[in-house]
Parts: structure tokens; C-alpha cells; sequence
């Protein structure tokens, strides 16, 4: 892990530490750079939906200024498929955890609103790629599952981890690290991206 935080210079990471808890505690945020933010915080986002509840509620959030501008940055772990239930709704075609994960990305959003700009980062979980419609439909740029980059599997065979950009910037480039020998404590592959924000350029 060392060796890939090393190779691979960012401002921030966000890691999702796999193993027990799988919340907020679990997060791992890396600074890289001499960009630090000016506040730190936690957002709690919906947990339950049909009388059943999840554990996969919380995303870590980074508050940085730059240019006179607040940008928000999010790392963040939504509940998983089959936390809640993976039996298909016959009228909608969706599952629990699907319209659950809608919510969270809804508070996600109404989150971001109070920022200048957003970066959206980690673990949505997302099973198939219409579930990020829901940020493409207000503007935002996705990285996973978009025409530029394509769809790439980054949990088996599903585009679960995505970036995602607020409207008024831009991505530079977004990859996967083609080296398969980083030993990273987590079953999911990395994503890095570099992203144009307004002028000015942060990893």
C-alpha cells in the first residue's frame, strides 16, 4: 500500500479499509500534497428503507478553499447489494438496496449544494450503470460509466466506484493502475483521476 500511495501522488485519497464496521471508522483519508482542508466532517446519509436498516451510511467529507471557492470532497461506502434485500421490485425492476442507494445519492447531492463545487468519490455500490443517472441528470460528470472513459468493473463484474464531478469542472484524464501487484486492504480496484477545477488543477 505504501508502495502505491507512493507511485501513484495525489492531494487526497479515500480508501474504504475492508473488515468490520464498514462505516466511517473503516475510511481512510491520505493527504498528499501541501493542500489541506479547511474543515473535516461526516455526513449521514438514509440507512433504511422498507423497515429494514444498514450499516453503510456515512461518507467522509473534506471541505478545501481554493481561489476564494469552496470545493467539498467526498469519500464515501453506500450500502451494498443484498444488505437489504436483492428481490427485484416487478413493477420498477429495481431491488431495495437499488431505490436505497438512490436516497443516499440524494442526500449526497442536497449535501454538495452548499458548496461551491464537488468532488464525489468512493464506494456507491452501484450494481449497473443507470443508477448514476441520478448525478448525470443535475449536471455532474461520471468518470465510470460514461461515454468517454466507459464502463469499467471495479468490484467482480460490477461498476460499483465511481468519481464524480460537480458542474464547472472537468477531468483531466481518469485510470485504473494496470499494476496488479499493489497489496491494498480492500477487494475493490483504485481509481484515480485528475480533475480541472476553474483553472486550477488538483489530484
Amino acid at each position: 500500500m505504501k508502495r502505491f500511495f507512493a507511485e501513484n501522488p495525489a492531494d487526497a485519497f479515500f480508501l474504504e479499509e475492508a473488515g468490520p464496521g464498514q462505516g466511517a471508522p473503516s475510511l481512510d483519508v491520505r493527504i498528499g500534497s501541501g493542500l489541506k482542508p479547511v474543515e473535516r466532517g461526516f455526513l449521514d446519509v438514509t440507512n433504511s428503507i422498507c423497515g429494514r436498516s444498514t450499516r453503510c451510511r456515512t461518507a467522509i467529507r473534506l471541505v478545501y478553499r481554493i481561489g476564494g471557492k469552496t470545493l467539498a470532497v467526498y469519500g464515501m461506502h453506500m450500502v451494498p447489494e443484498g444488505h437489504i434485500s436483492k428481490v427485484k421490485d416487478p413493477k420498477t425492476g429495481r431491488t431495495p438496496s437499488q431505490e436505497l442507494r438512490q436516497l443516499q445519492y440524494e442526500d449526497l447531492l442536497r449535501d454538495a449544494a452548499r458548496f461551491d463545487s464537488a468532488i464525489l468519490t468512493g464506494d456507491f455500490n452501484a450494481q449497473e450503470p443507470w443508477e448514476y443517472g441520478i448525478f448525470t441528470k443535475r449536471g455532474y460528470t461520471i468518470a465510470n460509466c460514461s461515454p468517454r472513459y466507459g464502463t469499467v468493473a471495479t468490484l467482480r463484474d460490477i461498476p460499483a466506484d465511481n468519481i464524480i464531478l460537480s458542474p464547472g469542472m472537468e477531468f483531466a484524464d481518469f485510470r485504473i493502475p494496470t499494476r496488479t501487484d499493489y497489496v491494498l486492504s480492500t477487494d475493490h480496484r483504485p481509481l484515480l483521476a485528475t480533475v480541472r477545477l476553474r483553472g486550477l488543477t488538483a489530484d
